[in-house]
C-alpha cells in the first residue's frame, strides 16, 4: 500500500477503523469522525469531503464554537 486509501477501501472499514483512521478529520473533535462514517458509502474523495464539510455545517452555532 502506498499510503493513500482508495474510496472503496474506505467505504469497506468497520466504523471503528473509519473513525480511528478519520479520527483527527476535524482537530480535536473525533465526534466528527463518528458521524461521517455514519454517511458511507462514499462516491469520492470530493463526496467524504462534501460530508464532512456538511457536517460542520449543520452544526448548532455554539457546535461551532468548540471545534
Amino acid at each position: 500500500m502506498d499510503g493513500v486509501l482508495r474510496v472503496e477501501e474506505v467505504n469497506a472499514m468497520v466504523n471503528e477503523q473509519f473513525v480511528s483512521i478519520f479520527n483527527n478529520i476535524v482537530e480535536s473533535y473525533p465526534q466528527a469522525a463518528t458521524a461521517i462514517c455514519n454517511q458511507r458509502p462514499f462516491a469520492s474523495a470530493d463526496h467524504l469531503a462534501d460530508a464532512a464539510s456538511n457536517y460542520l455545517e449543520l452544526l448548532p452555532i455554539h457546535g461551532n464554537d468548540i471545534i
